[in-house]
């Protein structure tokens, strides 16, 4: 057996689907790079790497994990389907296109050691349910990088069991941002954009709120996403702004107007040349000339909107031609403010409901999305002590057709 080395390491997975690229990017603390389990011959290509390089190869999902199996797409009375939720959410229905955990359905199905992976609907009748229970990525084609973050050094514990890394990286998530390829998915239902607080969201945000609600390795992440898409001179949109934007480094020639809630948050942002206060969910056009932005960015704030389609089409309508909206979230909100349709949804579904805003607007082409998932939560941070890993971050980004 070759002798144990161990090493940080961050994985990326690249795939399509019918509408969109993805990326899901995942980090690993400690890995054998001789007893955990890659592709063939990839740990053995990882030990022999300087810190900072990386390998590449690609695979087809049933390669290494389950088949597609044709047999795992069952028709079953939608009466067994298991209508439970927490209060005072109401009870949850069925839909097509939507995800939903395996023991929704557990009564008409033989529970098995892949009792994690959730269940697709395919089609919600009236009498009958079509589900899926094949893993979301299934029939998928993969690229992986492998990105070795320190010299790997001696390992110490020759007892711990070996992990199957790519079986890790595929979990909790990963393919569920898919739409499906010729049926929208129903997110649209009369009950979907209601929330707990239906009160003036001008009372909720009258006090400036100057605290920090993610990390800084998660603040770091967003600002890296950002960077990609922003360059010096641009004239930048900050949409649901407040007093930090998650940009990069500031320009002198950098124009970035924010649109929020609170106008003593947007004073306190050193980012921002000019600001508006402005309630999208009472108004939600945006009072700006068509194609007078470079790019429009949205951090954390997606789920609060009430009328996401119309606010969507007036980003595009102020975008310039090629330019690019950007959207990011993590897994913390106001749970009385945010759309009920929002916390019904799995993080990686919460991406395809983002991107569905983006397609079904007709205005956005080059659809992508990425996910980062556990990162370690900075020393410093207060929650430490509670969780071991950063927020994580999801993000969707469009290019504003021509």
């Amino acid at each position: 057996m070759s002798a144990s080395r161990i090493a940080p390491l961050e994985i990326a997975l690249n795939w399509e689907s019918p509408h969109a690229r993805h990326r899901d990017r995942g980090y690993f603390e400690q890995v054998d790079l001789a007893r955990d389990s890659f592709l063939p011959g990839l740990g053995a290509r990882l030990q022999e790497l300087p810190a900072g390089g990386n390998v590449q190869g690609e695979l087809l999902f049933d390669d290494w994990q389950h088949k597609y199996q044709p047999d795992l797409i069952k028709t079953l009375p939608r009466e067994q389907f298991r209508r439970r939720s927490k209060h005072p959410l109401p009870p949850v229905l069925p839909r097509t296109g939507r995800f939903y955990p395996r023991r929704f359905v557990s009564e008409a199905i033989e529970m098995d050691r892949d009792a994690n992976w959730p269940v697709r609907c395919l089609q919600a009748g009236e009498q009958e349910l079509l589900i899926d229970l094949n893993h979301p990525l299934a029939g998928r084609h993969l690229q992986l990088k492998a990105s070795l973050l320190a010299e790997p050094r001696p390992g110490s514990d020759q007892n711990e069991p070996p992990r199957d890394i790519l079986e890790a990286c595929t979990a909790n998530g990963p393919g569920m941002q898919a739409s499906l390829p010729d049926v929208d998915t129903d997110f649209f239902s009369e009950d979907a954009f209601r929330r707990i607080d239906e009160a003036g969201d001008d009372e909720f945000y009258a006090s400036p709120r100057l605290v920090q609600h993610l990390d800084a390795t998660c603040r770091r992440h967003i600002r890296d996403i950002y960077a990609r898409f922003l360059q010096p001179g641009m004239r930048v949109l900050d949409l649901m702004s407040s007093w930090v934007s998650h940009l990069p480094a500031r320009t002198e020639d950098q124009m970035v107007h924010g649109l929020g809630m609170n106008a003593g948050e947007m004073q306190a942002n050193p980012y921002l040349r000019d600001y508006t206060v402005q309630d999208l969910n009472r108004d939600p056009r945006l009072p700006f000339e068509e194609a007078m932005f470079d790019a429009v960015i949205c951090t954390a704030s997606i789920e609060y909107l009430t009328s996401p389609l119309t606010v969507i089409g007036e980003v595009a309508r102020v975008l310039k031609p090629g330019a690019r909206l950007v959207i990011t979230f993590s897994d913390r909100w106001f749970p009385t403010k945010a759309i009920q349709l929002w916390t019904e949804l799995h993080d990686f579904e919460r991406m395809q409901l983002i991107s569905d805003y983006l397609r079904l607007s007709g205005q956005f082409k080059e659809l992508e999305t990425e996910s980062l998932r556990g990162y370690p939560r900075p020393a410093e941070d207060p929650y430490i002590g509670q969780l071991a890993y950063s927020d994580p971050v999801f993000a969707v980004w469009g290019q504003k057709k021509s």
